[in-house]
């Protein structure tokens, strides 16, 4: 019989320390989930202090759809590049779909001057935050790049009007 509760100590003593297991994983599990919520936090408050990251916008007079030659010379297209945790990171409104990439370039890189040189006006300015809704428009490369920089106006339908805009309000 002793051996029988012997035996029943070391399963109390072990289901204890699974217990404790458990719980030393759910307080890691807290903690990475606060340290997390103190990052984003960090992130928010410095956000709203500096509106937000840098950001190029970066304007084409290339049009592969016919209709688009009606814009103006040189802003017949549009896209935005951000910088973010050290990379450059492009999103790039098509015809078919969104592109999406992280350049293979560090935040240090001149890419304003590196789409210059290739015959890209590049307007330099910064992510914006917006508490109130965008409208609802189409998404056109001016409207996708309106919400990844922050920009809500009814106004801007163009590239050459989101160039002006952006001109008009540094």
């Amino acid at each position: 019989m002793t051996g029988g509760s012997g035996h029943n100590g070391a399963a109390a003593r072990n289901a204890a320390n699974a217990t404790t297991a458990a719980r030393n994983a759910a307080n890691a599990t807290t903690a990475a989930r606060n340290a997390a919520n103190a990052t984003t936090a960090a992130r928010n408050a410095a956000n709203a202090t500096n509106g937000g990251g840098r950001a190029l916008a970066v304007f084409s007079g290339k049009a592969d759809l016919g209709w688009l030659r009606l814009l103006r010379p040189g802003f017949r297209h549009c896209f935005v590049a951000l910088e973010e945790a050290g990379r450059w990171i492009t999103v790039d409104p098509l015809a078919g779909y969104t592109d999406v990439a992280v350049q293979p370039v560090p935040a240090a890189f001149d890419l304003a001057g590196f789409y210059r040189e290739r015959g890209f006006t590049v307007v330099e300015t910064r992510r914006r935050r917006r508490f109130r809704p965008a409208p609802l428009l189409p998404a056109t490369c001016v409207e996708v790049a309106k919400r990844v920089l922050g920009i809500a106006s009814w106004r801007v339908l163009t590239p050459g009007q989101l160039h002006d805009f952006l001109l008009d309000n540094e």
